[in-house]
């Protein structure tokens, strides 16, 4: 694994000790507002890396894009909600399950997936923007269908989407646009791309740091159902991704691409929206990072298998 590569895994445990032993300067940045400042960031980057300079779409992408937004943002919920009711229902770990299983794919794991496995850049990068587009819209309804449903938190569909097009959809064009005005040349900066990563980490500190109590409170046991749930959450997207890109007919390269952007989760968006519906709960952030972990590892041996 390369320093690049294990940086946020490795920040991030970093950080739940560092505000489990130190709480103080994240309470502080708590109290500043500081996570929806980490959030901006987070898309303001990822907006000024998105290019698709070079790429060559081919048939079938409207209808795997369409058959994708289905499948990980309308049903992705009801599968996360499902799962969390059969492993326990803690109603802290239910909201983060949710709130995982409902937000868009990865803006860079998944397509790094998706070239392992011999998959469509094109078409990872194409999708990829396309999920986490539509994601900032159909977010707020289909929590509101899930999380507000069950009376655990009144979710307010018009301030939550207001929230997301602030704080994601905005950063994310200004950066795009920054890009080109100033980017020069390709606009590579190299230590860039550690931006989201350490906004990741700050956000996980101090949402942890915040909460210090909570968590120290959460029973050791309770942590192998969380990642059970987290784990067949992302196995039940595989498997239905598996199945969906059958009856498309995709190619093989299609495929592959297809199945990682159906089924991956992106951690900065679900620890945002969990910052902006239930800022006390940090709780709630512990089946996002052990999704994350399970996404990561397991789908890199799945894309080596894939490759072979």
């Amino acid at each position: 694994m390369s320093f690049k590569q294990a940086f946020l895994p490795v920040g991030l445990v970093v950080a739940i000790v560092a505000a489990l032993v130190a709480p103080g300067a994240g309470v502080a940045m708590q109290e500043a507002g500081m996570i929806a400042v980490f959030v901006s960031i987070i898309f303001l980057v990822n907006g000024w890396e998105f290019r698709l300079t070079g790429t060559r779409v081919g048939g079938g992408l409207w209808s795997a894009l369409v058959s994708s937004a289905v499948l990980s943002l309308l049903a992705g919920p009801f599968v996360g909600l499902w799962t969390g009711r059969l492993f326990g229902g803690d109603p802290r770990l239910l909201t983060g399950l949710v709130v995982m299983s409902a937000v868009p794919v990865t803006l860079s794991s998944a397509i790094v997936m998706s070239e392992i496995s011999g998959g469509n850049r094109a078409w990872a990068l194409l999708m990829t923007i396309g999920l986490n587009l539509a994601g900032i819209f159909t977010l707020p309804f289909m929590l509101k269908l899930t999380l507000g449903a069950t009376g655990q938190i009144d979710i307010s569909v018009a301030g939550l989407l207001w929230n997301l097009i602030k704080l994601v959809l905005l950063p994310f064009l200004a950066g795009m646009v920054a890009r080109r005005l100033f980017g020069g040349g390709t606009g590579r900066v190299p230590l860039l791309s550690y931006v989201p990563s350490a906004c990741v980490i700050l956000t996980v500190f101090v949402g942890f740091a915040a909460s210090r109590d909570l968590l120290v409170g959460l029973p050791a046991g309770r942590y192998p159902p969380i990642g059970g749930a987290a784990f067949m959450v992302h196995a039940v997207l595989l498997a239905a991704a598996f199945g969906l890109a059958r009856l498309l007919r995709l190619g093989r390269a299609e495929r592959n691409t297809f199945v990682f952007i159906s089924s991956q989760k992106t951690l900065p968006l679900a620890v945002g929206v969990i910052a902006i519906i239930d800022p006390s709960n940090a709780v709630a952030l512990v089946p996002c990072l052990l999704f994350h972990f399970i996404q990561l590892f397991f789908d890199s041996f799945l894309a080596a298998r894939l490759a072979r």
